[in-house]
């Protein structure tokens, strides 16, 4: 890590020293109060997006989730778009939010690419929670078929009692 941010330091790019020290700061499980003047300054929507998914891992939460949702949209990266769409719809089912809270979300993530298996098995858990177990099933069952194995469904509130 210390190779990659020198070399990022060498080359006077401020935007990847900062991303390489977003990782660090993530894997170190250390402070990221002080980057983030530097990420604010430079405001680069798409590294002050990784910076709230960091928080968000540390503290899993709506609003960091949010927030780097907002920024992620603002960058324009559709991809960590839809991943931070799937968390923040997995947060909102956790505490059992509204239906059409969470379906909002999933469109959102459906938006990127409707086959992508963390959306398909997020909208799993969703779709049985909503006693539509049959639809589910058939969501799974694509999610499945994406992976070449049923995914890791224990993060969905009361998965392993529904009846599919």
């Amino acid at each position: 890590m210390q190779r990659a941010l020198s070399h990022a330091q060498q080359l006077e790019d401020e935007a990847l020293t900062l991303e390489v020290e977003l990782v660090r700061a993530e894997l170190d499980k250390s402070d990221l109060a002080p980057l983030l003047p530097r990420l604010q300054i430079l405001g680069d929507h798409r590294l002050l997006a990784l910076s709230w998914v960091v928080r968000a891992r540390r503290d899993p939460n709506d609003e960091s989730v949010r927030a780097a949702l907002a920024h992620a949209e603002r960058a324009g990266t559709k991809r960590l778009e839809a991943v931070l769409a799937v968390d923040l719809a997995r947060l909102l089912i956790a505490r059992g939010a509204p239906p059409g809270d969470v379906e909002s979300v999933l469109s959102r993530a459906r938006a990127w690419q409707p086959e992508f298996p963390p959306t398909l098995a997020t909208r799993a858990c969703h779709l049985a929670r909503t006693q539509q177990a049959g639809e589910a099933q058939q969501v799974l069952a694509r999610a499945t078929s994406q992976l070449a194995k049923q995914p890791d469904m224990s993060w969905c509130p009361g998965w392993a009692l529904q009846p599919l």
